[in-house]
């Protein structure tokens, strides 16, 4: 293997492994979110505070759905991480639900955002693009890595 091929190799497993630990970290935090929205939505009837709270059950399902969705990936690119270690092939599937689902988080920003907090919007919009970059870069170095060392 020559040198750019063991430098796209290393990059690859760098991005890996960066996504690994996003959708780790970030699927505690859904899990934490999901298991406060279950709660939120089981005290309305004792607290009527919180019926100005507008939990609905699409917003559990996305929440539950967005976790274990965070969960496979997670895992998926933790064993993708190992297998470029190891110089097998890889799948490029995880990389790609991984950028629809911040495709995903672009488009519901941009359809169910308050438009009177653009600023957060902007940085939603901002931070997906990011992160969702971070899934891209190791798609393409995967395709130039090509079939004989890393499919």
């Amino acid at each position: 293997m020559n040198e750019q091929k063991q430098l796209l190799l290393k990059k690859t497993k760098t991005f890996t492994l960066v996504l690994a630990i996003y959708c780790t970290v970030f699927s505690v935090i859904s899990l934490l979110s999901a298991f406060t929205l279950t709660a939120v939505d089981s005290l309305r009837d004792s607290m009527p505070e919180l019926n100005d709270l507008q939990v609905t059950t699409y917003d559990l399902y996305a929440t539950y759905i967005g976790t274990l969705l965070l969960i496979v990936l997670s895992v998926f690119f933790f064993l993708n991480n190992k297998k470029l270690k190891e110089g097998n092939s890889v799948t490029k599937l995880p990389y790609f639900l991984f950028t629809l689902n911040q495709l995903y988080g672009i488009v519901s920003g941009l359809v169910v955002e308050n438009p009177l907090s653009t600023g957060f919007l902007i940085f939603n919009l901002l931070f997906n693009v990011a992160i969702g970059s971070l899934a891209v870069i190791p798609m393409i170095y995967l395709s130039k890595l090509g079939e004989e060392s890393v499919a």
